[in-house]
């Protein structure tokens, strides 16, 4: 769990330093923003295999969430945050710690996080991009 807080805490400085510098570039440009807000789903399969390369897990399902992007673009500059969260009850075919065989429902959680900026140049005969991005992705699971 340390590790969890640290990385988002240096995730989250990085944003706010790559932001305050793409918000003083766009201050001197005109640029476009836009908001995209929505349902979504996603399909999981998740398969954990022994060292003999039989399968110990499989879980299954479709996850329900939704997602939201956030996006501030000007000419040669672009800066988005994107956020998502999808859960479900989803099927568990596996075993127990013991080894025991295990079917169940795994209530299933996945958060993501993930920052961006973007610079890019273009003529007419070439273009080049450059651009930095940083996320996170927390999966939390519990099985019934």
């Amino acid at each position: 769990m340390l590790g969890v807080q640290v990385l988002s805490r240096i995730c989250a400085v990085i944003f706010c330093f790559l932001a305050s510098s793409v918000t003083q570039a766009m201050e001197k440009a005109c640029c476009t923003l836009s908001m995209q807000l929505g349902p979504s789903f996603k399909i999981f399969d998740f398969r954990e295999y022994a060292q003999d390369a039989s399968q110990l897990v499989n879980e299954s399902g479709v996850l329900y969430g939704g997602e939201l992007a956030l996006q501030a673009q000007s000419e040669a500059l672009l800066a988005q945050l994107r956020l998502s969260y999808h859960g479900n009850n989803i099927d568990y075919d596996g075993q127990s710690q013991s080894g025991r065989s295990l079917m169940s429902k795994t209530d299933t959680r996945i958060g993501h996080i993930e920052a961006g900026v973007f610079w890019s140049y273009a003529t007419s005969y070439m273009g080049l991009s450059l651009g930095f991005n940083v996320g996170y992705r927390r999966w939390q699971r519990d099985i019934s």
